[in-house]
């Protein structure tokens, strides 16, 4: 809940439909929901939606909330990837770490590129990409992008 009384849960829905209706109407891509409406969704039930999909990148919609007023802008969050020096790693282990090093590159570039379109037309505030680790990236085959 922000300071305003506004729900995370109702804005963030509200962008994806906003986003998913500009994408349809605008574009050939295919937008899949993970929810529709206001229902709860674990992350196990996300992760399915996204695999059944079989989509080319999960769009993760949060809205944070400051005390401070002078806040603003946007956070867009990429999965850092996997390091990994560990010699007796399975063949199969391998080729996963492999698999989400790749997804990570890509969730980077789409990130940059979601970053410069916002910035370029919208009074949003600055728009700030960081690398860290995802919850949902370690289990789906896709890039990740968290946008805050």
């Amino acid at each position: 809940m922000g300071g305003n009384g506004v729900n995370e849960k109702d804005a963030t829905l509200a962008i994806a439909l906003r986003i998913r209706d500009l994408l349809q109407k605008n574009t050939a891509i295919k937008v899949q929901l993970t929810r529709e409406a206001d229902e709860d969704y674990s992350i196990a039930n996300r992760k399915a939606v996204a695999q059944t999909a079989g989509g080319t990148l999960f769009l993760s919609l949060h809205a944070g909330f400051s005390v401070t007023p002078r806040a603003q802008g946007m956070l867009i969050f990429t999965d850092q990837g996997v390091q990994s020096s560990a010699e007796s790693i399975s063949t199969e282990g391998k080729d996963r770490i492999v698999q989400r090093q790749k997804a990570a590159e890509k969730a980077g570039t789409l990130g940059y590129k979601i970053a410069r379109a916002i910035g370029e037309d919208s009074v949003a505030g600055s728009v700030i990409v960081r690398s860290c680790p995802l919850l949902l990236q370690r289990d789906l085959e896709m890039p990740v992008v968290l946008m805050e």
